[in-house]
């Protein structure tokens, strides 16, 4: 039972991880859309060209046009990046190994419990052995382990 919390609290935090990723790259986004030093700056520009004021705007608007490059190039990379598994993320491979163990450890843990509660209820060795289709040694065993971790 500890084990089935444990695994729903690592899986609830990671959880957690993946969506405060993707929230900060979506506000990143969003203030990169909008960049009110870059609107004034072009604003400004095209009010001094109009009068014939533009010995240092044309050194702005080079600057602009950079920043918007750097800009779409920070918005791909985030676009990317929401593409991409999180870092918290298990890689595919790795999640479904852990799924398998998880099912044969629950596979095992039923198994004991039933192996327990039938010797709990007085059933021979021999029918719990035909009952989940297991050597009468197995059965001994399983509850030579329930004896020692009860220690």
């Amino acid at each position: 039972m500890a084990y089935v919390l444990f695994l729903s609290g690592l899986m609830l935090t990671m959880w957690a991880g993946r969506m405060w990723y993707r929230q900060a790259a979506e506000e990143t986004v969003a203030n990169l859309n909008s960049s009110p030093d870059i609107v004034m700056e072009a604003d400004d520009y095209e009010k001094n060209t109009k009068d014939g004021h533009n010995e240092d705007w044309e050194e702005i608007r080079q600057r602009i046009e950079s920043q918007k490059e750097e800009i779409e190039k920070q918005k791909h990379l985030l676009e990317q990046m929401k593409k991409q598994p999180c870092a918290l993320a298990e890689p595919e491979n790795t999640r479904e190994k852990r799924k398998e163990q998880d099912r044969k450890k629950l596979h095992r843990a039923r198994l004991y419990n039933d192996v327990y509660l039938l010797h709990d209820q007085g059933v021979s060795l021999s029918k719990i052995a035909r009952q989940i289709g297991r050597g009468k040694g197995e059965v001994q065993l399983i509850l030579g382990l329930r004896g020692s971790s009860g220690q």
